[in-house]
């Protein structure tokens, strides 16, 4: 389904030992043809440390944490209570000192941590807690969704060095019930693609299939006109966060080949790099925004070989 859609790879979150066997079992199958990056349970971390049942195209290298829920079950850890249900600001769902302890444990078996925050507060406290624990940028952690900061705090996920994996589709999805969740104000540090680029951060795209469609195409038309589907926008909706061409397309190629250490080997089409990539039917970085949801993919190539390729 996913090389269909024009995706040569995933990023696979909250995997279990069990899943990872499985995979490479098919993959020694021939039946994966996608290649897939990892990141696993807490539970399985060993898997990740050992870096057991790889392949030539399955990585096991990280380890998913979970710092909060999410905005619309007001479940994101918000530094204020909600806008529009003052009584609670959110869940926690990993204190600080437990992260602290993950994060000696990750440093020290090379494990790479992608930790889901998208409440301000869930976000602060990762930052708080790895500036104090003087990590840097060569560690490659990872915050998963990165939607809602301190408009303070953008800016110190670039200078810390941790990398924003972020999903486009959330912002025009999100952004018609976030203005009640947040209010307004706290908007200017939501789903701030273009001040986290501004920031100096490293920032991936991704789809969070399937809790949302998992369309390359959705993601990219999200990321450069920051409307929804029907081309609609509404107020806070910020547009001057949206990327251009340029920038939205490398947070779902040079951005994430370097999010999974593997920019040497993929994320731009060049000499020495391995033949990934997708044919659409269409110039995606010239025709009208609203037109590249009517676009199709024709052919998906991965290692050099065709993997899907559309009937005539």
């Amino acid at each position: 389904t996913y090389a269909s859609r024009g995706w040569t790879g995933v990023h696979n979150m909250s995997v279990s030992a069990s899943q990872a066997l499985i995979m490479a079992r098919l993959d020694g199958e021939g039946r994966l043809p996608l290649r897939v990056y990892n990141a696993f349970d807490v539970d399985a971390f060993e898997v990740a440390e050992s870096r057991k049942f790889e392949t030539d195209t399955v990585t096991n290298r990280a380890v998913k944490l979970y710092m909060d829920g999410a905005l619309g079950s007001r479940g994101a850890l918000l530094i204020a209570p909600y806008s529009d249900q003052p009584d609670t600001n959110g869940l926690s769902l990993l204190d600080t000192e437990s992260l602290h302890d993950l994060m000696m444990k990750a440093k020290g078996a090379d494990v790479q941590l992608a930790i889901h925050a998208i409440g301000d507060l869930a976000n602060r406290h990762i930052l708080e807690t790895f500036e104090a624990l003087g990590n840097g940028d060569e560690l490659r952690w990872r915050i998963e969704h990165a939607q809602i900061f301190a408009p303070q705090d953008v800016a110190r996920v670039g200078e810390l060095g941790l990398i924003a994996s972020m999903q486009p589709s959330h912002a025009i999805g999100d952004l018609k019930f976030a203005p009640s969740r947040l209010g307004l104000d706290r908007l200017a540090g939501a789903y701030a693609w273009q001040d986290m680029l501004a920031g100096g951060a490293v920032v991936a795209g991704g789809s969070d299939a399937p809790v949302e469609v998992g369309s390359p195409l959705i993601e990219f038309y999200a990321a450069v006109a920051r409307q929804d589907l029907d081309g609609n926008a509404g107020e806070g909706w910020h547009p001057e966060q949206a990327l251009s061409r340029d920038q939205a397309l490398a947070l779902f190629t040079s951005a994430a080949a370097f999010a999974a250490f593997q920019e040497d080997d993929l994320g731009t089409i060049e000499v020495g790099k391995i033949a990934d990539f997708s044919v659409f039917d269409r110039d995606l970085m010239t025709i009208p925004a609203a037109e590249i949801l009517d676009a199709q993919a024709r052919m998906t190539i991965i290692g050099g070989e065709i993997v899907w390729q559309a009937a005539e």
